[in-house]
């Protein structure tokens, strides 16, 4: 699944183009550094996608119950997001962040996640391993390459924090009951555009609809 930049997933969407059923649109998009303004921008920017998926001439971004949503002229967005710092080839001066966005009925989607992770492997990554991730990543993770653990470890963080957000559950050291939540959830890696946000990996979690099986 391919990520498109914003600017050209506004101009897709003018034209009447939407992504297949049981996928989301996924954006991306250079932020400021600094996390709040980071935010405000990013939200704004979910809501004007959503406007124009609908032909509004705005949306507003809510939260209730610690679920985002959208909603633009009546129609409500299932949305999720994530920021990252030096998303511009590595420069920590920029940013960038993901959007994952879907209408909430009738797109084949009960719920979905999107996570952001930059290839770099923490030192204590072993404990970080044993405490979040579940153990046959942990034996994954141990055996893959020490040139590939970076990235390794990235695509397994973003993962879990992407079905995390499906799920609408905090960060928690891992016990077998997860394993029941994450077996619900499908993931997916998408194609992040290398020239926008080399060194990051992406992790897209979704939560399928009844009788709506996943597009292809």
């Amino acid at each position: 699944m391919r990520v498109i930049l914003f600017d050209d997933a506004l101009a897709q969407l003018a034209t009447g183009w939407q992504p297949p059923c049981g996928r989301p649109l996924l954006a991306l998009l250079a932020t400021a550094h600094d996390r709040r303004p980071a935010r405000d921008a990013v939200r704004a920017a979910a809501c004007t996608l959503a406007a124009r998926w609908v032909g509004s001439a705005q949306a507003d971004y809510l939260r209730p119950d610690r679920l985002p949503r959208i909603v633009a002229d009546g129609a409500d967005f299932l949305v999720s997001l994530a920021y990252g710092n030096g998303g511009n080839s590595g420069d920590r001066d920029d940013g960038c962040a993901l959007i994952a966005l879907a209408p909430a009925s009738g797109h084949g989607l009960a719920a979905l996640g999107v996570d952001l992770c930059m290839n770099t492997l923490p030192d204590d990554w072993d404990d970080i391993a044993r405490l979040y991730f579940a153990p046959s990543v942990r034996a994954a993770l141990a055996k893959t390459e020490p040139q590939h653990r970076a990235e390794a470890f990235a695509q397994a963080w973003s993962q879990l924090e992407a079905c995390n957000k499906a799920a609408c559950i905090d960060l928690t050291e891992w016990h077998s009951g997860l394993a029941t939540v994450h077996g619900q959830i499908t993931t997916i890696s998408p194609d992040l555009p290398a020239f926008f946000a080399n060194g990051w990996r992406a992790a897209l979690a979704l939560i399928l609809a009844p009788s709506r099986p996943i597009a292809t």
